[in-house]
C-alpha cells in the first residue's frame, strides 16, 4: 500500500521547503544551523566578510635550516584520556596547522587537510584575544572613556531594557554581564536552540543580543559565553566610529609586521563582526598577534611606522 500524506502534512512541508528557501537567500540563522551544525574551519565561507589589510613591510620569522620532525611521534593526551602521537592527535581532532617558533625562528610546522602557511582560516574564540587588545587601545587613546561605563552609554537601544541595567564593560571583558547563556551539549534539539549555535550562525547579531534575559546580577558571577564578546564588539565600533575590521586594520594588524590580509566574518553583508569566534588569518600571523603580547605590546612601536 502506498503511503499518501495528508493535506495538511503537504501543506506543512511546503511551508518548510518555502521557509528553508527564503533562509537560503537571506542567509538567515535557523538555514546555517541546520544546513552547517557543527562549527568548522574549514566552513568558513558561509559567511560575509571585511578584509583586514596586511602590513606594507611584513615582518619575517627566521626558518631553521632543517626542521624538527620528532615532535610528530611526540606523545600527548588526546581528550579521552588515551595517549596518542602528536601526528594522530592532529588527524584525529582535526588541527589543520600547527607552528612551533623559538626565538623568531620556525623550527617546526605541521599542516593537513589542503591547508598550507598561506592559508587563511579561522580562529574561533581566540578571536576574543584580539577583541580584548583593540578594546585596550580604545582605552589607552580614549575613545573607551572608562571600563566602568555602562554599555547603555555606547549602545542606545539597549537603554531602558532591564536585562542590561548595570551592565559595564568591564563585565562584558571579564564575562561577568550576568545574562543568561545555554550552550551545547544536550542533545540535537537542545543544541538547535542554544545561544551558541544561535551566536555563531547569527545572521543579525545586534538583535540576538538585544534580545538576551538576564540571569544573575552583574559582576556576580563568571561564566563563559559570545554574548559578552558579541556586545563589546558594539560598544568598540560605537566609541570608535569605525567597524572593527577597519580599527583591527589601523591600530593592530598593519602595526605588528603582518604578511597576509585577514578578515573578519560578518553576520550578514556590511553587518557587524562576529567578534566572538570571528577573526580569520594565517597560522604564522596569528604567531605575529602572539609576539606582540611576548614583547610586552614593543611589536607595534617596532612596525607601527614600516
Amino acid at each position: 500500500m502506498r503511503w499518501s500524506p495528508s493535506p495538511f502534512a503537504r501543506h506543512v512541508s511546503m511551508s518548510l521547503g518555502v521557509a528553508m528557501i527564503l533562509c537560503t537567500l537571506s542567509g538567515c540563522t535557523t538555514y546555517r544551523i541546520i544546513r552547517y551544525r557543527q562549527p568548522d574551519a574549514r566552513n568558513q565561507g558561509m559567511f560575509p566578510k571585511r578584509v583586514v589589510h596586511k602590513a606594507d613591510a611584513p615582518f619575517q620569522f627566521a626558518r631553521a635550516s632543517t626542521l624538527r620532525t620528532d615532535l610528530d611521534t611526540v606523545t600527548v593526551r588526546a581528550p579521552d584520556g588515551k595517549r596518542i602521537s602528536f601526528q594522530k592527535y592532529m588527524a584525529d581532532y582535526a588541527v589543520l596547522a600547527f607552528v612551533v617558533i623559538r626565538r623568531d625562528t620556525i623550527v617546526y610546522e605541521a599542516y593537513r587537510d589542503g591547508f598550507t602557511r598561506s592559508t587563511v582560516h579561522s580562529s574561533f574564540s581566540m578571536a576574543k584575544s584580539v577583541l580584548s587588545a583593540l578594546v585596550g587601545i580604545a582605552v589607552a587613546e580614549g575613545a573607551i572613556k572608562s571600563l566602568d561605563q555602562p554599555v547603555s552609554d555606547y549602545l542606545a537601544d539597549l537603554r531602558g531594557k532591564p536585562a542590561f541595567e548595570g551592565v559595564t564593560i568591564r563585565h562584558l571583558l571579564e564575562m561577568k554581564s550576568g545574562l543568561r547563556y545555554t550552550k551545547t551539549g544536550n542533545g540535537w534539539w537542545s543544541d538547535f536552540r542554544s545561544d551558541d549555535a544561535h551566536m555563531y550562525y547569527s545572521s543579525n547579531l545586534r538583535k540576538s543580543v538585544a534580545g538576551a534575559h538576564r540571569e544573575l546580577p552583574p559582576g556576580s558571577k563568571w561564566a563563559y559565553k559570545d554574548t559578552d564578546a558579541i556586545l563589546l564588539g558594539l560598544v568598540l565600533a560605537n566609541a570608535t566610529g569605525k567597524t572593527v575590521a577597519a580599527y583591527t586594520e589601523e591600530k593592530l594588524w598593519r602595526r605588528i609586521g603582518t604578511e597576509r590580509d585577514a578578515t573578519w566574518s560578518l553576520d550578514h553583508r556590511d553587518g557587524n563582526e562576529n567578534v566572538a569566534s570571528g577573526f580569520n588569518a594565517t597560522a604564522e600571523d596569528f604567531a605575529r598577534f602572539g609576539r606582540l603580547f611576548l614583547h610586552g605590546g614593543s611589536a607595534l612601536q617596532q612596525y607601527g611606522n614600516r
